[in-house]
């Protein structure tokens, strides 16, 4: 509010300023009222109004206002409303000559000094005053969970600095790419019109509710017509009668309600990649889904400005078509409608901790019931749209969804899980260089071809050659999984190539199966729960041999399997135990020296006294240097040796291997050569290396 008043009050002297100057600059030339240069009333040139050709002059700085103030954080030009004038020189040089240290970030009074310099070199000097606050509250955006994943954002929140909360009046339109949060304080819907493209935006009511999204980063719209970010097909809008892509016109014509927000995420808002600067964060937390719920508050106080009321479920995935086989008579529609779905409720509050998930098989505060089944009959080719709805007692949500009856349909299973779908959207041993329809690509050993698509956070799946997961690339979380590695991000697998990555890992006889990322990610997200490695794969049109059974309880002694419950015919022949033999018999009388053993063979135990070995034996002399062993072969004890000392190191030295003042020609069998201040001789012998 304060810098707000520090421009007004900049705003009103320029006005002065130009004022005056216009008045200057209109006065009229060579007319009537003008007298003739030197009548009398006209000072001759060199008056003392206008200083002669050659007097110095002296600058003159003005520094409006002289004391400003700021909040840490905010940004501020050091230049602004300082000027200088000159009488002999129109264009004298103005400088910031010292800033006190200044820095925005860190609360604290700082003095500007401002210096000026004419073409005669005379100079002046002025100061200001800044002084830096406190920071204002940041504004922050939080989500339930962070969808996104910690390794490639930290924590469930998004953060705005003070000055990005605007609060309108009206329609708002800046011809700047701004990022910020934009409150709607009037009774009525407001229109917001803001420059840039690849960005990202959300409109919530007053609750925190989206109803509506632009992912300008993948060019995709999110509301009540379109409730899927990644399902979403629609890719452009309507303005003024204007066709334009959402990427472009991402922040453009957005209705915020009355009460509710926009927030606008610019490209490269606080960071360098999709992932890092905000876009990402928004996308995959706040606008991944029409009716999801996010907050706002100011971080200090942690005050909520968008209140959090009781929300209906949620159920996402009921866009995704269900198909069913032309006279399928085990085709169970109240099962089928429900596959695929995820339905949970807020259970009241905003905190994700107590949220429910429908399941079927248990017991929970959601119910399911299908309203309408939208005449659907197995035995005739058709689509039909059928009506759910869900409720969890106070509030309800009716979605519908399509279930096709078609005449043939593949099917891929995962360790017993089914999927089914068309033919056409299965593409085998194919170079695809375009992801068009497909959900499934299945590269066999007998391909001989490259891949050129290009596709990232997909999953793709390495089978051996009985159809079993060996290896696992999962692109949507960039990790790789092997039977060594659960989960690893060691760079294996990228986000962006681990498509590439995986084909070039095969090894002969393996298969790849790859989900990529798109047509709505039903196939991706039938891989994601289903990732599991040793995992048994089925394949249309590909039969895989069964593979070889590896007992994996085989007893040590006889061979055969020792697990009971194995059914298999290579393990049919079990163990059935064996008698104890004692492994430490005494060679003397053979009985058992191991006193631990409990086993009834070996209760008599050996009493033999064996021959006693030194363990602390003495390298120099060979006696022992164990003071409390009594054994009689151990009688006769080491007493010892000389020893040479440095710091606290010692060093044993043999007796006759020492010289002490001794003039020698050579070193013989000497380990250490003493010359004391004494000795009186000199050095005869020669040696290298030594110290």
């Amino acid at each position: 509010m304060k810098m707000s008043k520090l421009l007004t009050i900049i705003a009103v002297v320029m006005a002065f300023v130009l004022t005056f100057a216009a008045c200057d600059f209109f006065k009229p030339n060579d007319t009537e009222t003008t007298p003739p240069a030197n009548n009398g009333t006209t000072p001759p040139a060199n008056s003392e109004t206008t200083p002669p050709a050659d007097t110095e002059t002296t600058p003159v700085i003005s520094v409006v206002p002289e004391t400003v103030e700021i909040h840490a954080g905010d940004e501020i030009d050091l230049m602004f409303g300082v000027t200088v004038t000159d009488e002999g020189d129109e264009a004298p040089t103005l400088i910031v000559e010292d800033d006190g240290d200044f820095d925005a970030e860190t609360e604290g009074t700082y003095t500007i000094t401002y210096k000026a310099v004419n073409k005669y070199g005379k100079t002046a000097t002025a100061t200001r005053t800044v002084k830096v606050l406190k920071a204002l509250s940041a504004l922050t955006l939080e989500v339930k969970a962070n969808r996104l994943g910690e390794n490639k954002w930290q924590g469930n929140l998004l953060s705005f600095k003070n000055k990005e909360f605007v609060t309108l009046s009206g329609d708002y339109v800046s011809d700047v790419a701004i990022s910020g949060v934009f409150y709607n304080a009037t009774e009525a819907a407001v229109t917001i019109n803001i420059a840039g493209s690849y960005g990202v935006a959300a409109v919530i009511d007053a609750n925190g509710f989206v109803v509506e999204g632009r992912d300008g980063a993948n060019s995709k719209l999110v509301n009540a017509a379109n409730p899927d970010r990644t399902a979403s097909a629609v890719t452009s809008l309507e303005i003024n009668g204007e066709t334009v892509t959402v990427a472009s016109a991402f922040a453009k014509n957005l209705t915020v309600p009355a009460g509710g927000y926009a927030i606008v995420v610019q490209n490269g808002y606080c960071g360098t990649t999709v992932d890092s600067d905000g876009r990402g964060f928004m996308d995959y937390n706040v606008i991944y889904q029409y009716g999801n719920v996010v907050r706002l508050l100011w971080a200090d106080t942690q005050e909520v400005l968008t209140p959090y009321v009781d929300q209906a479920p949620v159920i996402t995935g009921h866009n995704n078509k269900v198909l069913a086989n032309l006279t399928d008579a085990e085709f169970d529609l109240a099962t089928a409608i429900l596959g695929g779905l995820t339905i949970t409720d807020d259970n009241g509050t905003f905190d994700p901790s107590d949220d429910v998930t429908f399941n079927p098989e248990k017991e929970t505060i959601i119910k399911i019931t299908v309203d309408n089944n939208g005449g659907f009959d197995v035995n005739t080719i058709g689509i039909y749209t059928v009506t759910l709805t869900a409720t969890d007692g106070k509030n309800t949500v009716t979605v519908t969804r399509q279930v096709e009856v078609v005449d043939t349909l593949v099917e891929l299973t995962i360790n017993g899980n089914s999927y089914k779908t068309l033919p056409e959207t299965v593409a085998v041993d194919t170079d695809v260089n375009h992801l068009g329809k497909y959900l499934f690509l299945i590269f066999t050993p007998a391909y001989e071809g490259e891949i050129t698509l290009s596709n990232g956070y997909g999953v793709a799946m390495v089978l051996n050659q009985y159809g079993q997961i060996v290896r696992i690339y999962d692109g949507a979380s960039a990790k790789y999984f092997d039977a060594e590695n659960d989960g690893v991000q060691d760079g294996t697998c990228t986000a962006a190539g681990y498509l590439k990555e995986a084909f070039a890992s095969l090894q002969d006889g393996e298969y790849l199966i790859v989900a990529p990322n798109g047509n709505g990610n039903v196939a991706r997200g039938f891989f994601y729960s289903n990732r599991k490695v040793g995992a048994q794969v089925t394949l249309p049109g590909i039969t895989f041999p069964e593979a070889p059974h590896f007992c994996e309880s085989k007893c040590e002694k006889c061979g055969k399997c020792l697990d009971a419950e194995c059914a298999e015919e290579a393990c049919a022949e079990k163990c059935e135990g064996h008698a104890h033999e004692c492994e430490n018999v005494c060679a003397t009388c053979g009985k058992c020296q191991n006193a631990e053993c409990k086993e009834e063979v070996c209760a008599e135990k050996c009493e033999c006294k064996p021959e006693h070995t030194c363990e602390h034996v003495c390298a120099i002399c060979g006696k022992c240097q164990n003071a409390e062993c009594k054994e009689e072969a151990c009688t006769e004890k080491c007493a010892g040796h000389s020893l040479i000392t440095i710091n606290d190191k010692t060093f044993e030295v043999l007796e006759g291997t020492v010289a002490i003042d001794q003039d020698l020609t050579e070193l013989g069998t000497y380990q250490l050569v003493i010359y004391t201040p004494a000795y009186e001789g000199g050095l005869n012998w020669s040696n290298g290396y030594g110290v």
